[in-house]
């Protein structure tokens, strides 16, 4: 990694204080906002781990108060990724997640999390490009209700439509999140595959909402 860059961008971490948030109880509820009476869209066991804003939002309802979740750590390799692409529900309806401050221990990131926090906040560099193929990826399709615009890269400028009908797959990994670049900007940048298993464009998460949002 050139250093130049380590001292060209800040740190995610310290723009947003960051911190761990360990869940310390099971079947502990993940709500759509910092109220317990916030829509359960999920539930999360003892030992996971989230990043989560180190300030607790306070609902005065009740006193509680409530973590708003940024990350989720995969616990089978330590790698960060957002909370909603393994939960795709959540997508359609808000961007983060709460957890309530009592079933939680909060703690310092750790190093390699830190490490990682200024990787998205520089923006992964992109790996693929369309016309590779995906030919070794588990796939979800979905045919197209209305047309939608694709970008040749994440974040650039030139684009293209598919039409109304065309069918097209998303890779997905082994837990069912779907494959995406994350960019300094803090969004996500969909990969779309045709039916031969090559990448043809990219797709922003608005458009990723109003295909998921339809029966496929």
């Amino acid at each position: 990694m050139c250093l130049l860059f380590l001292f060209l961008f800040s740190s995610l971490a310290e723009a947003q204080d960051i911190n761990r948030a360990v869940v310390t109880g099971d079947n502990v509820n993940i709500r759509s906002g910092p109220s317990a009476k916030s829509k359960v869209f999920h539930q999360s066991s003892s030992g996971t781990v989230f990043l989560v804003d180190s300030v607790a939002i306070r609902d005065e309802s009740d006193n509680s108060e409530w973590y708003k979740i940024l990350f989720s750590i995969n616990m089978m390799d330590g790698n960060i990724f957002g909370f909603y692409q393994a939960h795709r529900e959540s997508i359609y309806e808000f961007s983060h997640p709460y957890i309530s401050a009592r079933f939680v221990k909060k703690e310092a990131i750790t190093e390699d999390e830190r490490w990682e926090l200024d990787a998205l906040a520089r923006g992964r560099p992109v790996e693929v490009h369309v016309g590779d193929d995906f030919s070794g990826w588990e796939t979800e399709s979905r045919v197209l209700k209305a047309p939608v615009v694709l970008y040749k890269e994440p974040g650039g400028a030139d684009t293209f439509t598919l039409p109304a009908g065309t069918t097209v797959l998303f890779g997905v990994d082994s837990e069912g999140r779907l494959g995406y670049h994350f960019d300094k900007d803090d969004k996500y940048w969909y990969y779309v595959i045709d039916e031969n298993k090559k990448l043809i464009g990219w797709a922003t998460n608005e458009v990723i909402q109003n295909i998921f949002s339809s029966t496929p």
